[in-house]
């Protein structure tokens, strides 16, 4: 026989248990903190299986779907280097597919005789020089999730039942890590889940403050705007309507906020949406700061939503004051250049400090 499957009572038994147990001992002191830590746990289960058995190499191999194996890791005890990568199919593989499906473990003494890896000599075993391998299915919840090889390099190898019984161990061994590594990813969905219901919660009470906010706003702007149209047309209650205009606007921004609308967008004229809030930006900066617009008179058209372009601008002046205690002019500039419309402000200010940068 060349298969290397040994009854358990046959003199390769007898070999001394020690060195396993050791072994052993040092795989179920292994821990998993986090996924992050997957390769070096498996790393340390490689050299241990490696040293213990006096193999080259040792590969895990995990399936995806069906009928792939991919290798995810193989330790080559000659380098102390670890790789990974090479796919293959299980359909080119039927005699070891069937193998693995139906023993614990899978020892072959001679890779180039053996009907059960004949199959992957070409493309495998040859070209690693792997004689001999004893091969274990890795289970999780019932069902194998991956393969263990244990990779004699050189001629052929007998396996004894010791052999065997330590690489089920060590399959085993890698069952519980890729179950920690399973517990660990619901974990962390599950910390990823509370958080987003956090900020679920805190964005529903912020909508419901904006929705207030908003309401009261539009219940002032409504009483400012009566009273405006009272006074004389033309100066401050022209400014005065103008600005409950854009306030009105502010509060729809709320509200659709409040109501997790998407933004109003439109295509609009970026320059006469800036002139249209002229009288609203010089009223923001003062005398001390006054604002000069360089706008081009053919339409430069963009798409958004208007009451954010306004907020925009209106954010920007009231920057460009605080920035400017002694006062200074300040300008918004809007260029086209291809297919972009360009907005540009400039103050003179201290600019940002350096420690906030």
């Amino acid at each position: 026989m060349t298969s290397g499957d040994e009854p358990a009572g046959s003199p390769g038994a007898s070999v001394s248990l020690k060195p396993f147990e050791a072994a052993r001992l040092s795989l179920s002191r292994i821990g998993l903190p986090g996924t992050e830590e997957l390769t070096r746990a498996l790393t340390c289960v490689a050299q241990i299986g490696a040293d213990a058995m006096q193999v080259a190499r040792v590969g895990v191999w995990l399936c995806e779907g069906d009928e792939r194996l991919r290798n995810v890791f193989v330790f080559d005890a000659r380098t102390r280097q670890a790789s990974a990568g090479e796919t293959f199919s299980l359909d080119d593989w039927p005699a070891y597919r069937e193998a693995i499906r139906t023993r614990r473990v899978v020892a072959v003494s001679d890779t180039t005789s053996d009907a059960r890896t004949r199959s992957l000599l070409a493309h495998y075993l040859v070209p690693h020089g792997i004689g001999a391998t004893l091969d274990a299915p890795i289970y999780l919840d019932g069902q194998i999730v991956g393969v263990l090889c244990l990779e004699h390099v050189g001629p052929r190898r007998d396996w004894t039942q010791p052999d065997r019984d330590f690489g089920s161990s060590v399959a085993d061994v890698l069952s519980t890590l890729l179950q920690q590594v399973r517990r660990l990813q619901v974990e962390e969905q599950l910390r990823l889940a509370r958080e987003e219901l956090v900020r679920a919660e805190s964005r529903h009470a912020l909508a419901r403050l904006a929705a207030g906010v908003a309401h009261d706003l539009n219940n002032l702007l409504t009483i400012i705007s009566l009273n405006a149209s009272s006074l004389p047309s033309g100066g401050p209650a022209h400014l005065i309507e103008e600005q409950c205009q854009v306030g009105a606007r502010l509060a729809r921004q709320l509200l659709a906020f409040a109501r997790e609308r998407p933004p109003q967008v439109q295509d609009l004229d970026l320059p006469e949406v800036i002139r249209s809030v002229r009288s609203l930006l010089a009223s923001a900066l003062g005398p001390a700061c006054p604002l000069e617009l360089l706008l081009p008179d053919e339409p430069l058209m963009v798409r958004c939503d208007r009451s954010e372009i306004e907020q925009i601008v209106l954010n920007l002046a009231v920057n460009a004051r605080a920035a400017m205690p002694r006062g200074g002019p300040f300008t918004l500039e809007v260029r086209g250049r291809g297919d972009e419309v360009l907005l540009w402000a400039t103050d003179r200010g201290v600019g940002i400090p350096e420690e906030v940068r």
